[in-house]
């Protein structure tokens, strides 16, 4: 993971406070240019609870994607659409699940919210390799159809959903905040 991934984190649990608008874009802008993205992730679409009501969002929040999705990534456009109120709601209950307390609860809020952000970041991967790799996951890729129609049954099969989820994974725990793949001082950070 990228160092300045876990720098912008680790500014916000220090501070103690919740990924938000600024630090979505931030992320966004952060990932863009690490992982030369550009053309395949482009803008943020920041859904708040209030954006419900208005007619400009309703292809997004019409369906189940609106009512229980907390982000998603848009292979035809490029862009990441997050869904704040969506994001707040489902990631509070985990925490309160884990009965954290305190800066605790804010920190695995935002390292839950960085895992949902990451997930969506594998997908624009995924894409650009589908468009341009040449290595047997590329080819993986683009037979399992990463851009087709999704219906529950495809996405709990998905080759690419259950790589992104594991990719996710991986790129938190065992990269950024082991210290590891170029983010050494992670280590020192306070956390």
């Amino acid at each position: 993971m990228n160092m300045e991934i876990v720098q912008l984190v680790n500014e916000y649990n220090v501070s103690n406070r919740k990924a938000d608008f600024e630090f979505y874009q931030r992320f966004l802008d952060i990932v863009k240019r690490t992982y030369g993205l550009d053309g395949y992730l482009n803008e943020l679409i920041y859904i708040s609870k209030e954006d419900y009501e208005d007619p400009k969002y309703e292809k997004y929040t019409k369906g189940m994607r609106g009512l229980f999705g907390q982000a998603g990534y848009e292979y035809e456009t490029g862009n990441l659409v997050i869904y704040a109120y969506n994001i707040e709601r489902d990631k509070e209950h985990e925490v309160s699940k884990g009965k954290f307390e305190g800066n605790s609860s804010v920190i695995m809020y935002n390292l839950l919210v960085l895992q949902t952000l990451l997930h969506e970041i594998e997908h624009a991967k995924q894409y650009k390799l589908k468009d341009s790799g040449t290595d047997m996951e590329s080819e993986l890729i683009r037979l399992t159809d990463v851009d087709g129609p999704e219906t529950n049954e495809s996405y709990e099969y998905s080759f690419v959903e259950r790589l992104a989820e594991v990719r996710s994974f991986e790129t938190n725990i065992l990269e950024g905040f082991n210290g590891s793949k170029g983010c050494k001082g992670a280590k020192g950070m306070k956390m």
